[in-house]
């Protein structure tokens, strides 16, 4: 047997010459720079971050990206009625900012990055980003908002408060051309007996909506069935919650800076579960023990590998969880408001990108007023495009008509010549002509006329359409 083997040399792997699928989107409440910082999961090192320099030293409230493209986010500023759009790209100088009604507690945008929800007090706002226009406002809850969500689809509006109420909305119902009528929810429950700290919802066809609060209670509730699900109970106040991908696990943060992992295959038919979160060595309910201060955020990676949690006093960690091990853990320079997974967006790292097809619109109205439809989207990034583009087809449409009017005339006048000729009326035929000549050149002059008319009509219009942008 021959035992002189040949020595087999392996690649070596880095993880750092790779990009990641995903990166963790994490702010903070500050007033320092770079208070915004996208990291790779896998290694902790940061792969974007935000300068803040349009927000003049103010200090960061709420942040949430627009849509699921990575174009252009929000960002609010704490304790104030002020919001900014702006750009990821560090290259587009893009940057909006408006006064709201009021400090906005909670913001949502759809996944296509049209429709804007903004929570101020007890009342939610609905904007249309396209054109600035307010869809609806109206009073959700008695007392003031504490958290929006919308399921995958974009269908349903979710909204939970400090008086423990649960409203689930239509959408369809909401960005309605009929503006008279209320708006009332599809379902509401009195869902906690105290203010409601968190809420999460699975991306099924048939949304489970999970709640916690300061009553020490986890609540999951199925909007098809009208019903809770689920109650867990446990002996501090619950800060957050998550959901896994696969909707086969809860995560829950407590006040006392615990995570508590529930797994909905190993309960059963029961209505109720107690957990102790107190309790390391519980493997029917494994505890995440690494955060000493209140939970704010958890976020699920979208394989479900990686758990994202932080506190109050701006720590945050990435953990396995299937082995329950801190794969990284820092700290920011405040409470961190917004924890969450996102694609590794070309605007995060690319050195050029195209330019985008719309921008948002931030000169959002007031009041709201009456419409026939609905505005989906508009492009703004190339107007004089759009100019020529419109002036073309306008003047097609006037060659096509005159040139069908051409044709008809054209045709009897061959016939009325050729019966002129066989009478030997030849003056007669003159005579046509010259008329045809001179409806020829007013009508010439009519399409000249027309055209002015066009082009000072989509001057009027576009000027209408983008004087909030200019």
């Amino acid at each position: 047997m021959n035992r002189n083997l040949a020595k087999v040399e392996l690649p070596t792997f880095n993880l750092t010459d790779t990009k990641p699928l995903e990166v963790l989107l994490l702010a903070c409440q500050s007033s320092d720079n770079y208070s915004v910082t996208a990291v790779d999961p896998r290694t902790g090192v940061s792969a974007w971050s935000y300068k803040g320099a349009e927000l003049q030293n103010s200090c960061i409230g709420l942040f949430n990206p627009i849509g699921s493209d990575g174009r252009h986010f929000l960002v609010s500023i704490k304790e104030r009625p002020l919001l900014h759009c702006i750009a990821f790209h560090c290259k587009d100088r893009f940057h909006q900012k408006v006064m709201l009604p009021g400090t906005p507690e909670c913001l949502i945008t759809s996944s296509d990055g049209i429709v804007l929800y903004v929570s101020i007090g007890s009342q939610i706002f609905v904007w249309l980003l396209a054109t600035g226009e307010l869809l609806a406002s109206w009073e959700a809850h008695y007392q003031a908002v504490t958290g929006l969500v919308l399921t995958a689809d974009d269908s349903i509006l979710i909204s939970t408060s400090k008086d423990g109420k649960l409203h689930v909305y239509l959408v369809s119902e909401i960005v309605n051309v009929d503006r008279v009528a209320a708006i009332r929810p599809l379902r509401e429950w009195a869902a906690h007996s105290l203010a409601i700290k968190a809420v999460a919802v699975t991306s099924g066809g048939s949304p489970r909506i999970a709640t916690v609060g300061r009553d020490h209670a986890l609540l999951l509730h199925s909007i098809s069935l009208d019903a809770p699900l689920l109650k867990v109970a446990a002996e501090h106040p619950l800060t957050a919650c998550a959901i896994d991908p696969a909707e086969t696990r809860i995560f829950i943060g407590a006040e006392s800076g615990d995570i508590a992992q529930i797994n909905l295959y190993e309960v059963g038919n029961r209505f109720e579960v107690l957990i102790q979160l107190g309790n390391k060595k519980d493997e029917k309910y494994p505890i995440f023990s690494g955060h000493e201060h209140e939970i704010t955020q958890l976020a699920v990676n979208g394989d479900g590998t990686m758990l994202a949690s932080s506190d109050t006093e701006g720590k945050y960690c990435i953990w396995d969880i299937q082995s329950r091990q801190c794969l990284k853990t820092s700290t920011m320079r405040g409470p961190i408001s917004c924890v969450s997974f996102l694609p590794y967006f070309p605007s995060l790292h690319a050195q050029e990108i195209p330019a985008a097809a719309s921008r948002p619109n931030l000169v959002l109205q007031r009041n709201t007023g009456v419409m026939k439809s609905v505005a989906i989207t508009r492009t703004v990034e190339d107007p004089e495009h759009d100019r020529i583009k419109f002036s073309k087809l306008n003047d097609q449409l006037l060659e096509r008509l005159l040139e069908r009017a051409g044709s008809t005339r054209t045709t009897g006048s061959k016939e009325e010549a050729t019966k002129n000729v066989e009478d030997g009326g030849n003056e007669t035929l003159t005579a046509e002509n010259e008329s045809e000549s001179e409806t020829i050149q007013k009508l010439r002059q009519q399409v000249a006329k027309l055209r002015q008319e066009n082009a000072k009509l989509f001057e009027f219009s576009f000027k209408s359409i983008t004087s909030s942008d200019q």
